[in-house]
């Protein structure tokens, strides 16, 4: 589980590197976009712009839905890891428990074959 989280961050991180070129990116686009639009003065430069606001428009709703889905799963494994713990802890409970009561038979155990001992060398005398 340990792996996963490590590499769930990882990637995260690695979105996050990627999203901040992406947003560096959009804006040097508009600069250019924004210059070549100042140059030309004409139309071909918006339709321009355009296409490439819907493309980047999907591509971070598309990004959105990934980081969404990667932090459901991050939460998921951590309420899982969570009730792994829990269930560890009653089981190690009931292994105390378990090891005490064996330890009480034995010593009961040992004092009654140590009193029938005893008892078989009385009825011998």
């Amino acid at each position: 589980m340990l792996d996963r989280a490590t590499s769930m961050s990882d990637d995260h991180e690695l979105l996050k590197r990627r999203f901040e070129k992406l947003k560096l990116r959009k804006t040097e686009r508009a600069t250019v976009t924004q210059e070549r639009r100042e140059l030309f003065q004409g139309g071909s430069a918006v339709a321009l712009d355009t296409a490439i606001t819907v493309d980047e428009d999907a591509f971070w709703g598309r990004s959105e839905r990934a980081l969404d889905g990667f932090i459901a799963q991050g939460m998921a494994s951590l309420d899982n890891l969570r009730e792994q713990r829990g269930l560890l802890e009653r089981t190690r409970r009931k292994l105390w428990n378990a090891g005490g009561t064996l330890g009480l038979s034995k010593s009961v155990i040992t004092y009654i074959n140590r009193r029938t001992a005893q008892d078989k060398i009385f009825l011998i005398a």
